[in-house]
């Protein structure tokens, strides 16, 4: 996330994020830490970017900051490996 939110405000912009357009698609096969972690079931575009405008929940749009949400394949989870 671009600039560095904070953990108090990354955990909001996970929340916008799951209602942004380009991700509200694919929001039922996502999870996340709500802080620097996101893994998905299904594959997600790449390049992944989005700007996201915070704003705390119930405030006007005109309060909003935006920061850039860059979402990138890391690796595959095997999940067999979870039964270990």
């Amino acid at each position: 996330m671009t600039p560095d939110p904070g953990r108090g405000i990354k955990e909001r912009i996970f929340q916008l994020l799951e209602q942004h357009p380009e991700i509200s698609p694919y929001a039922r096969f996502i999870a996340h830490d709500k802080t620097d972690r996101l893994v998905s079931a299904r594959e997600l575009e790449q390049p992944l970017e989005v700007t996201i405008d915070h704003t705390d929940e119930g405030a006007p749009p005109a309060t909003a900051k935006p920061y850039r949400v860059e979402i990138t394949f890391k690796h595959r989870l095997d999940p067999q490996q979870l039964t270990k």
